[in-house]
């Protein structure tokens, strides 16, 4: 173990032994209890530039140049900062971050040097920012403060050169300083920045305004309670626009005009006394304009935005399920499970695709007739596999690609539904790449890394994400575990339905 590693388990050790029990924070006079958090953030001020340098290095060895070659492609993940976040089980937002600054840190760094040498200084991602990466390297600024900088000032333009800019950060570091006075937290930094950019850039407004809408993003990500969270940027042209539909669906709640045009009255009355929340009700008028786009959207098959592939929700549930009306069913890339009315009135809109399924949580193939999965088929696959099955990997059916584990070309591998499985595109690519290899026996799957990975091949499980499929299986159990009686075909026990929508 390294002298690193040894004061990283020392330090592990101290925190563990810190008090955590409230009747011992109960004891503490208030001055003692209000120096706490500042002690923790100067505490954490001084952690930080080691991940962060840690973090960067992680990067550094996981470039695109690596290809699969990669730290983090060759252990199994698409990009640095998803290796950061599984090491460290933070969010992406969050590994993301470390990733950035230390490779600020190791810019910094190779800078300094260069400088100090005399040697013509090398091709930097961003050299401007070389004082905030000595600054976080000090302990005097914060990774979250950092990255308040970065966001600032931005990149430079013809008009702006990198030197100018990273005088600016300079100055920012200076106001930033935890040893100061009056200290700006990463907030006010980000404005300040900001402010400073303008000031120094004031014709270079319109480019910025450019990179504001560049920005504009629509992203989701699954919470642990099956919500899924989207979030929407916006830059101001385009906020302007959705703070007008926002606020039609709730002005008259949120105490907007009061004076509205009388064909408009009954209206905002009606807002006001609706039993849901704003929240609620924002929501639902949100999604009633998506509904109605989406389907004006069909009809106009020239100007599509959607292409042929339709919104749908698609809806899994066994058929004892379906046929008794009780128990539950799942939507498909969602985690949990939905109450047997929820699929009732689905399956009443849309009908049912019978998908079977034998013992081994198999489903129907079609053969070696066709060399690619079809649809039909990839339902079935979408079903079972519930998501990409690399042990670890969360991309749902709808982002995966369907792998023949005995492969097409070298294998001559049937296009049958036991012998394909769903992969992201990631991992499709890296097992091909990095020559992976995947075996079933029966209804279980197993990974074989290369042995550039594992000397011994260790096989790993990837189990199905299904949780339909797991269902299923569950309610099989007991009646496996009574005598088989031969019954009349109708009457055998069918497997899952599913009804798209």
């Amino acid at each position: 173990m390294s002298q690193f590693t040894e004061s990283l388990s020392v330090i592990a050790a101290a925190a563990a032994a810190l008090p955590r029990d409230s009747a011992t924070l109960a004891t503490l006079p208030e001055e003692e209890l209000l120096a706490i958090p500042a002690l923790f953030a100067d505490i954490t001020r001084q952690l930080e530039p080691s991940m962060a340098a840690a973090a960067g290095e992680i990067a550094r060895r996981s470039t695109y140049e690596l290809g699969y070659a990669g730290l983090a492609q060759k252990t199994g993940f698409r990009t640095p900062e998803k290796l950061v976040q599984h090491l460290t089980g933070s969010t992406t937002r969050e590994a993301s971050k470390l990733v950035r600054t230390g490779v600020i840190i190791q810019e910094a760094e190779t800078l300094t040097e260069a400088e100090r040498t005399g040697e013509v200084s090398p091709e930097l991602t961003k050299p401007w920012l070389a004082p905030v990466g000595r600054a976080v390297t000090a302990g005097t600024l914060s990774i979250e403060a950092a990255e308040a900088i970065r966001l600032g000032l931005g990149a430079p333009t013809e008009e702006i050169s990198a030197d100018i800019l990273a005088q600016a950060a300079a100055q920012l570091v200076d106001i930033a300083d935890s040893r100061g006075e009056n200290p700006l937290n990463a907030d006010q930094l980000l404005d300040r920045a900001r402010a400073l950019r303008d000031e120094l850039d004031e014709t270079g407004i319109a480019d910025r305004e450019k990179a504001r809408h560049n920005a504009r993003s629509f992203k989701r990500y699954r919470r642990s309670d099956g919500m899924t969270v989207y979030t929407l940027t916006a830059d101001p042209e385009n906020s302007a626009f959705v703070d007008g539909i926002y606020d039609s669906l709730t002005s008259p709640r949120r105490g907007g005009p009061r004076m509205v045009d009388l064909a408009d009255k009954s209206r905002a009355e009606a807002i006001e006394t609706d039993p849901r929340s704003t929240e609620q009700l924002s929501f639902d008028g949100v999604m009633a304009i998506l509904r109605i786009g989406a389907d004006t959207d069909a009809k106009t098959a020239a100007r599509s935005v959607l292409g042929a592939r339709r919104p749908a929700v698609r809806v899994l549930v066994t058929g004892t399920a379906l046929d008794t009306r009780t128990g539950h069913g799942r939507i498909e890339g969602q985690a949990g499970p939905v109450s047997i009315e929820t699929i009732e009135r689905i399956v009443c809109e849309t009908g049912t695709i019978p998908v079977t399924f034998d013992r081994d949580g198999q489903c129907v193939d079609l053969g070696r007739e066709q060399r690619l999965y079809s649809t039909l088929q990839r339902v079935g696959l979408a079903a079972r596999d519930g998501g990409c099955r690399w042990p670890s990997c969360d991309r749902p059916a709808s982002w995966s690609e369907a792998h023949h584990i005995n492969q097409w070309a070298r294998d001559h591998g049937k296009t049958d539904l036991a012998d394909g499985i769903l992969l992201c595109r990631h991992h499709h690519m890296l097992l091909h790449n990095n020559h992976w290899d995947v075996t079933r026996d029966g209804g279980t799957y197993w990974l074989h890394p290369p042995a550039s990975v594992d000397p011994a091949r260790t096989p790993r499980l990837m189990p199905h994400k299904s949780s339909a499929l797991g269902d299923l299986q569950r309610e099989r159990r007991p009646r496996e575990r009574r005598p088989r009686e031969r019954r009349p075909r109708e009457q055998r026990p069918r497997g899952q339905h599913q009804a798209t929508g």
